[in-house]
């Protein structure tokens, strides 16, 4: 089922996927916004960032 709207709302979402499971759920969400996105008014920005270990060990800080 898609939802056609003449409006195209944005939204900006920074995705700070953590350690654990964080990495894994925060694919799944991306790709159920990708999903979210056909047939209706809504789009995003999306920026991710590492945070946590995934962080540390890519920057040592």
């Amino acid at each position: 089922m898609s939802i056609a709207t003449s409006n195209q709302t944005r939204f900006s979402l920074l995705v700070l996927p953590g350690d654990g499971v964080g990495p894994e759920v925060c694919a799944s969400a991306l790709e159920v916004l990708d999903v979210i996105t056909r047939g209706t008014g809504l789009s995003f920005d999306i920026e991710t960032r590492s945070v946590g270990m995934a962080s540390y060990q890519r920057t040592g800080v």
